[in-house]
């Protein structure tokens, strides 16, 4: 009898660390289930309509900024100089009024058929086109054609179509130089 006890005693003792696992396991996935809710409200909160998608226009930012201060405060966060907020200056576009784009007598839908560049300037007028397009992005010859081209006074129209993942890439990093 004592060897069977012996036995289990030496099982368990050599399963301990096994069972906190198990036991830290059970505890972790409780506790981030708790933590999906929250994040799954908090994203439904933060996507509301009431919000205008966090944007400029008619003061998302600020709604959605409201709304994560009140949340730290319910968790209770201690802010840093009594202050939840971070001033700083961003130049971004928006569109509050009629926008109109045509391309040879096209005329696009912002948004849909285009999109300007957050930083762009607001500009009028008629401009040279110079197209850019898959067949210019990834041909090094056509590629330093086009950044030679003199591109003051025309506007840059580019044709994303069929980009691949580097082309695509090449606008996400490339540096935005003045013209």
């Amino acid at each position: 009898m004592k060897s069977k006890i012996r036995f289990f005693s030496a099982l368990f003792t050599t399963l301990r660390p096994l069972r906190e696992t198990i036991i830290l396991f059970f505890l972790v996935n409780a506790a981030f289930a708790q933590d999906m809710d929250f994040a799954r409200k908090a994203i439904n909160d933060l996507c509301a309509p009431e919000l205008y998608g966090r944007g400029y226009v008619n003061n998302g930012d600020e709604a959605a900024a409201h709304y994560l201060r009140n949340q730290l405060e319910k968790m209770g966060v201690t802010p840093f100089d009594f202050n939840f907020y971070q001033d700083f200056k961003m130049n971004v576009n928006t569109f509050p009024e009629a926008m109109e784009v045509d391309v040879d007598g096209k005329k696009l839908q912002p948004g849909i058929d285009f999109i300007v560049s957050p930083d762009a300037p607001s500009v009028s007028g008629e401009y040279e086109l110079i197209y850019l397009d898959k067949s210019v992005i990834g041909n090094p010859n056509k590629m330093d054609e086009f950044e030679k081209t003199d591109k003051k006074g025309k506007a840059v129209l580019i044709d994303s179509t069929g980009f691949n993942k580097v082309q695509k890439e090449y606008f996400l990093t490339a540096e935005k130089k003045p013209v």
